[in-house]
């Protein structure tokens, strides 16, 4: 993997828009928290069984994917020696835009020694997993969904020079967490397959 100064860069323009912003007298809110330590990889519980099994069936359905890159995708989840949660990106409602804090949030979990040894190995794959809450039409939240894990996926690419491969994966409404906390379904989370 490439060295990580685009998210030194990153960095450093996400100081200066949030300083322009205050300047302008615009409140973006308090930063991110320090991103926490990266998790063991997690290997069978039965969150990432059930994750694997949603993204299996998406990965199908998607009306834009070759069949060869089906079939690949198919090959490496099914396959795959663990699959690990790396960090999770909140949006907020109708929110698919990466903000100066979403940005700062990313490039400091990105800049984690853990995160980048995760990502330094050259069977590592990652993939980029949006949801949207429940509220609104199923295919407007499937849209907004793959919309998230763009703007993600972007940032990874050109602010902090991941080179991995990857791939971002609308998923719409998520329902598998409490359906009264509508913060936790609008998420993007970013995981790490090793093959």
């Amino acid at each position: 993997m490439k060295t990580l100064n685009g998210c030194v860069w990153a960095g450093l323009f996400t100081s200066s828009l949030l300083a322009s912003s205050m300047r302008a007298g615009q409140d973006n809110g308090p930063l991110a928290s320090p991103a926490p330590n990266l998790p063991e990889a997690i290997v069978s519980s039965d969150e990432v069984e059930k994750l694997r099994a949603t993204v299996l069936k998406r990965i199908e359905l998607a009306p834009t994917l070759r069949k060869a890159d089906k079939d690949y995708l198919w090959d490496m989840l099914t396959n795959s020696k663990d699959l690990t949660l790396l960090f999770t990106v909140p949006f907020e409602t109708n929110v698919t835009k990466i903000t100066p804090q979403t940005l700062a949030m990313i490039t400091g979990h990105i800049g984690q020694p853990k995160i980048q040894e995760r990502l330094s190995a050259p069977n590592v794959v990652v993939l980029v997993v949006g949801f949207a809450d429940q509220p609104g039409p199923d295919d407007k939240n499937f849209d907004l969904s793959g919309e998230r894990a763009k703007s993600v996926a972007t940032v990874l690419r050109e602010w902090c020079g991941i080179r991995n491969a990857m791939h971002a994966i609308p998923m719409g409404t998520r329902v598998s967490v409490d359906s009264r906390d509508y913060a936790k379904k609008r998420v993007v989370e970013v995981w790490s397959v090793s093959h």
